[in-house]
């Protein structure tokens, strides 16, 4: 999936072609970095434990 934001507003889409249109509006890509999971497979909170 490719994740899309113009100020406070994202895209989630599913291909380049699509990508590509919302980019022609003005939106910027995100660089999505998976969440770091604890043995229970659940992500870990900020600063959590």
């Amino acid at each position: 999936m490719i994740s899309l934001i113009k100020l406070n507003v994202m895209k989630v889409v599913d291909s380049e072609e699509k990508a590509a249109f919302w980019e022609s509006k003005g939106f910027e890509r995100v660089e999505e970095e998976p969440a770091e999971k604890s043995k229970t497979g659940k992500a870990k909170a900020e600063g959590g434990e």
